[in-house]
């Protein structure tokens, strides 16, 4: 165990999986029933109506469970990506939930209830000198303030080793601007990890993966171009790319790693997502499959 990690090591590899007591805490304090789950999130997003109509806000003790379970949720989160974008969803309304949120906090419970393990498989590779940074966007994803989500997954080999999901601090006004902003985040985020392997005596190259053709060709040019409202603080990354120091590569969509910490997702493409990322759920010993 590792700060309450179980990490077993078998012939084929490593496993590697959240702590579980935060799953039954969860399920414990939401007091929930035998109904199941198999997404995080409800697949339709908040709709006009509860945005023209919110429902009523949460009071007391009800609101304080709200933000102890969600705070709950995002430490859990770090090793669990399968809920990464529900939890940042939640925490935007930690200040003044209502009832609507409690409602989507019930399904993340009954979904983690559904599914209390998952376990991520560290399997034996070859040597690598790259990190590979995987980068999507949800453009204008939120129809209450139009700000996109930008999500990432940071791999070495086929190991993940990072993932995150957050809301955009500004109002992209394209899709490839949108997604060009998470490139920089991502670019930033992998300069810290090997940063953090040079320390530990290990040198390896950054490689951007991007399904947007508009993002990688700002990316890969020099200056603003057509598009003049990006900050120019965000222009970095174009000299690091010119300077050969990072590469920018195009995946396809379906193959992109990161998609599913951008958006609401079915069963089927929950289950994709944690086969993507080399992870499967399990009770005991059996593998649950999602509808």
């Amino acid at each position: 165990f590792l700060l309450n990690r179980p990490i077993e090591w078998t012939p084929a590899g490593v496993t590697y999986e959240a702590d579980q007591r935060h799953v039954e805490i969860i399920a414990r304090d939401l007091e929930l029933g035998e109904k199941i789950r198999n997404t995080p999130f409800p697949y339709e997003r908040v709709g006009a109506a509860e945005i023209q109509n919110p429902t009523e806000e949460l009071q007391g003790r009800q609101a304080t469970l709200y933000r102890s379970i969600v705070a709950r949720a995002n430490y859990l989160s770090i090793d669990r990506s399968d809920i990464r974008y529900a939890v940042k969803e939640l925490s935007r309304s930690m200040s003044k939930p209502s009832q609507g949120d409690w409602g989507r906090l019930q399904r993340l419970g009954r979904y983690l209830k559904t599914h209390p393990r998952l376990v991520q498989k560290i399997s034996h590779q070859p040597n690598t000198k790259v990190i590979d940074v995987w980068v999507d966007t949800d453009f204008a994803g939120c129809l209450k303030t139009r700000k996109s989500t930008s999500g990432g997954v940071i791999t070495i080999g086929g190991h993940v080793v990072k993932t995150w999901s957050a809301t955009q601090s500004v109002i992209a006004l394209s899709s490839g601007e949108a997604e060009y902003y998470d490139m920089v985040k991502g670019a930033s985020i992998a300069l810290g990890v090997r940063s953090m392997l040079r320390d530990l005596g290990v040198n390896m190259n950054i490689r951007l993966r991007t399904d947007a053709s508009a993002a990688k060709g700002i990316a890969t040019r020099r200056g603003l171009g057509k598009i003049r409202h990006i900050e120019v603080n965000q222009l970095w990354l174009q000299e690091k790319v010119n300077r050969g120091e990072i590469e920018v590569m195009k995946v396809k969509g379906e193959g992109n790693l990161a998609d599913g910490l951008t958006k609401p997702l079915d069963g089927t493409g929950t289950q994709k997502h944690v086969k993507l990322t080399n992870q499967e759920w399990q009770v005991g010993r059996h593998v649950l499959t999602p509808d």
